[in-house]
């Protein structure tokens, strides 16, 4: 990944799709996962390309912004099955000493062991959580270099915490996770790109398709 600066533009553009929005998504019939990266649509006349990744990336850098701009703390989701990470000595000591502005933050944990910490919860993703273990790592390791306490700082930390903890190219997704991707997707200021400025969709039309496969000339 590109390490630009995250993007909000105001008035995001779909790739390829002109004057269509995202609203086009609702009505799109899902058709599969392409190399376990990419979700595969069918949209009246086109076929919608979504790349998995890219599009959990915006929805999580999204919704953790949008919480902190509220000013209020971080909605948590809690784990099922809490999760550990391994830690040095002296991470651990850092992350039990920085434990009230990780609370905040929407991170609960625990120490479990000398070299250990036990997660019970994460920032809320959304639907599709955070990978529990990426996003407390980025956390932590923000935290060995200093203190996080600026709205710039915490706003750094998201775009990270958004590319490491996303869903990844090669995640195999069932069919319910694929809908709650493309749901999870409408609202957002700019669902078209990243954060880091790629594509989240792109477009073929049928006609594209069909000049490619010599049908029409």
């Amino acid at each position: 990944e590109s390490a630009d600066q995250p993007t909000l533009p105001a008035q995001p553009t779909e790739a390829g799709a002109g004057k269509k929005t995202i609203n086009s998504l609702l009505s799109a019939r899902i058709i599969g996962q392409l190399f376990a990266t990419y979700l595969i649509l069918e949209q009246g006349e086109d076929l919608l390309l979504v790349d998995q990744h890219a599009a959990h990336e915006r929805i999580l850098f999204e919704q953790l912004v949008a919480r902190h701009r509220a000013r209020g703390p971080a909605a948590s989701q809690s784990l099922l099955v809490p999760q550990t990470l391994a830690v040095s000595a002296r991470e651990q000591a850092v992350l039990l000493a920085e434990q009230e502005t990780l609370l905040d933050l929407g991170f609960d944990y625990e120490a479990f062991g000398p070299q250990t910490v036990l997660i019970r919860a994460v920032p809320d993703g959304g639907h599709l959580h955070l990978n529990p273990q990426a996003a407390l790592r980025v956390a932590l390791d923000s935290l060995m270099s200093e203190k996080i306490k600026s709205a710039d700082q915490i706003s750094t930390l998201y775009y990270s915490m958004a590319c490491k903890a996303a869903i990844k190219a090669h995640d195999l997704l069932h069919p319910d996770e694929m809908k709650r991707l493309l749901d999870d997707l409408q609202g957002l200021d700019d669902p078209y790109h990243c954060p880091h400025g790629r594509p989240v969709i792109i477009r073929i039309s049928r006609f594209e398709l069909e000049k490619q496969f010599k049908r029409i000339v």
